[in-house]
């Protein structure tokens, strides 16, 4: 038996779980195939990435921080193009007590020059990159 899941759309919908067939890449309910499955973290970009000391992000960067023993810093790319993007979460909830710092390197964010420091426990945002004036955008999650 393949990996179970939920599934719903516009379509169709039910309450049972789907079964997933990993060799045919589909999912069934009550034998009727529903989908197909694609591979989520090819799709979206990057896997997930844990981090707990200093790190200099690249483009599609998504990264859970671990502050829980200290404090530490994620540098934004130098030079980043209209679109590029990252991840940020707080993985243990700990920003208040361990502030993570996130290094424009060069670049505004939120039309400010200035770092960001997140010291609010269990955060998580996207940074899209939009122009010169603007710099970083943060969107919260």
């Amino acid at each position: 038996m393949g990996k179970q899941i939920r599934m719903k759309d516009g379509l169709k919908s039910a309450n049972g779980l789907f079964e997933v067939n990993n060799k045919k890449q589909s999912a069934t309910y009550h034998g009727e195939e529903l989908a197909t499955i694609i591979d989520v973290n090819h799709a979206m970009g990057a896997d997930w990435i844990i981090k707990s000391d200093n790190y200099l992000a690249s483009d599609g960067d998504k990264i859970f921080c671990n502050t829980s023993a200290h404090a530490f810093t994620i540098t934004l790319p130098l030079n980043p193009e209209i679109g590029d993007s990252i991840w940020v979460g707080d993985l243990t909830g700990d920003f208040e007590i361990h502030t993570l710092t996130v290094n424009r390197n060069g670049q505004k964010i939120m039309e400010l020059d200035e770092n960001m420091d997140c010291d609010v426990n269990d955060l998580s945002f996207q940074m899209i990159y939009t122009n010169i004036s603007v710099g970083w955008k943060l969107i919260l999650d």
